[in-house]
């Protein structure tokens, strides 16, 4: 049975090439959500009202896809941002079918869109697998990304065997890069130690320490055999063992709602207007209320779509509920940077910015723009040591040499100016010092003179007397007066070396450098810097009976 919508209800569907130039003028027919079933493994689902041996077909496809390239990189899977929905219509006369030609982001997922017996094609799955690489690994060389998923797309499957390393049949995807990804993973004398390779790789490890790792070999060597076997041409494909499974007892089939199935139909077209028809016809459910833009209301509705919810967070004026609502997309989906990215736009302290971009970054290593955020968000924070980290860190993320030579610019640029911002951060944090200092005085004072004022209420005062300065800081057992010759930077404390008029040397500790009173009674640099101090530094110390250092005074 068939229902059919007018367009301005519904939106737009997947034509043939020709029906989809009179798009706007066509009816969109969709198959009735009738009899449709879920089939899942892992991160993986495929919606159908097609035979079950067509859905487990088209999921062990892509589920072997994905346990193949983890084994090559020597992880136990690999998790994709978002799950992968595929949805297969059956193939009913008079109805156009619904059919996508690669994955695409709707809602809070991965979506295809396929009719019954269509064959997974290779653009399928080399968008797959380029999917997976980018989602849940650290950055490999953009050209082994590429060669991996030319590889892959010509996979095979036949219940757990796997035929791999077919050549594409586009000749112009046979390129070297592909030949030596084919010679490493397809080619027994290396597919077994392949793993090693890739995971130096994602370790940032440069390409001739993986080489010497995984197979003992340098680049150069390894080099020269890929040109060998490209020249050969004679690139024949192996059959072996795949993920262990019962397609029948692995892909059990659940029997979907009929509003289940319309939602997946309506994923598919992936329009507003395809959710708002089911609106209209009384689903109303979180996943409807999202694909028809009302994110909100999909929020009250408890949507469990982290989408939904930083859509909602987009629309909403009001900063400290925008907040609210990403600090729940993050929950919802702990892997997605957007939210993070989101809330670091919202903060107005530079200090806790820098730190949402830190953990943002941390979810997605491979975004430069991010690292770049970063850095610049650490500067103004002061963190000078981070932000040069993360200069660095942007450099490493680029996939061009033309953007890593900008970025390059940018960092040492920053690197020769960072002394004098250090210097001058230094000089502010003496600044507030010193005057803490003053104020902390200027108030005991004030409090001793209130103190007499009240004494001496109704007293006549003699004028001659003299105000005796009045200070409740920490007391000193002792004072060493010479020169500071080397101050050690242990952990967290100081151990300072003043070399006396008596020419004896003093040590004294400061085991909370943040506690003391540092002064310039001169005027000048009151900073300790790490190291023996050239030239050595006239100062006075105060001391506690523990010889700790009290007080500072650069004179």
């Amino acid at each position: 049975m068939q229902r059919c919508v007018p367009p301005a209800t519904l939106g737009v569907c997947y034509f043939s090439r020709v029906a989809r130039i009179f798009l706007g003028l066509l009816l969109v027919c969709l198959p009735a959500a009738a009899d449709w079933s879920l089939f899942k493994s892992g991160p993986l689902e495929v919606y159908s009202n097609a035979s079950d041996d067509e859905a487990r077909r088209v999921l062990a496809t892509f589920d072997q896809a994905r346990w193949l390239v983890a084994k090559w990189l020597g992880r136990d899977e690999l998790k994709p941002l978002w799950t992968v929905r595929m949805t297969i219509a059956k193939a009913e006369k008079g109805v156009t079918p619904v059919r996508t030609p690669a994955f695409k982001v709707v809602r809070d997922g991965y979506v295809l869109g396929m009719i019954a017996k269509d064959a997974v094609t290779p653009e399928m799955l080399r968008q797959f697998v380029r999917l997976l690489l980018r989602d849940d690994t650290k950055s490999i060389p953009a050209n082994f990304e590429v060669a991996l998923a030319d590889l892959v797309s010509t996979l095979e499957v036949k219940a757990v065997m796997l035929t791999v390393g077919k050549p594409p049949a586009d000749a112009a995807r046979r390129t070297r890069d592909w030949a030596r990804l084919h010679m490493l993973c397809v080619d027994p004398i290396y597919a077994g130690r392949v793993r090693v390779l890739f995971s130096n790789l994602q370790a940032a490890a440069p390409l001739d320490t993986a080489y010497r790792n995984a197979f003992e070999k340098t680049q150069k060597q390894m080099e020269a055999e890929v040109d060998r076997y490209y020249k050969a041409g004679n690139f024949q494909p192996q059959t072996i063992s795949g993920k262990p499974l019962n397609p029948e007892r692995d892909y059990r089939a659940r029997v979907l709602s009929e509003e289940r199935g319309k939602v997946a139909l309506a994923d598919v077209v992936g329009t507003p207007a395809a959710y708002k028809a089911l609106l209209n016809a009384g689903f109303k459910s979180p996943e409807v209320l999202e694909g028809a833009e009302q994110y909100e209301q999909a929020a009250l509705e408890k949507s469990e779509s982290a989408a939904a919810w930083l859509n909602a967070a987009k629309e909403e004026s009001e900063v400290q509920h925008a907040q609210e609502l990403l600090l729940k997309a993050m929950d919802l989906n702990k892997r997605w940077v957007e939210p993070h990215v989101r809330l670091a736009a919202l903060e107005k302290d530079w200090g806790r910015k820098a730190a949402i971009l830190k953990r943002a970054v941390a979810l997605d290593e491979r975004n430069t723009a991010l690292w770049i955020q970063l850095a610049e968000a650490q500067q103004e924070a002061k963190d000078f040591a981070g932000a040069a980290l993360s200069w660095r860190q942007a450099e490493r993320s680029t996939t061009t040499e033309a953007a890593r030579v900008k970025i390059e610019a940018r960092r040492r640029d920053y690197e020769q100016r960072r002394l004098a911002l250090e210097a001058a951060e230094r000089k502010r944090e003496a600044e507030e010092k010193q005057k803490e200092l003053d104020r902390l005085k200027e108030q005991a004072m004030a409090n001793i003179r209130a103190a007499e004022a009240k004494a001496n209420a109704g007293k006549s005062r003699d004028a001659n007397s003299k105000v005796v300065e009045w200070w409740d800081g920490p007391k000193a057992a002792g004072t060493v007066m010479g020169m500071l010759e080397r101050v050690d930077c242990v952990g967290g404390s100081l151990r300072l070396q003043v070399r006396m008029e008596t020419k004896k040397l003093a040590t004294l500790a400061v085991p909370k450098p943040n506690e003391i009173v540092v002064t310039s009674g001169a005027g000048g640099d009151a900073t300790l810097g790490c190291g023996v101090q050239r030239p050595a530094k006239k100062v006075k110390v105060e001391h506690n009976e523990k010889n700790e250092v009290l007080t500072i005074e650069f004179q």
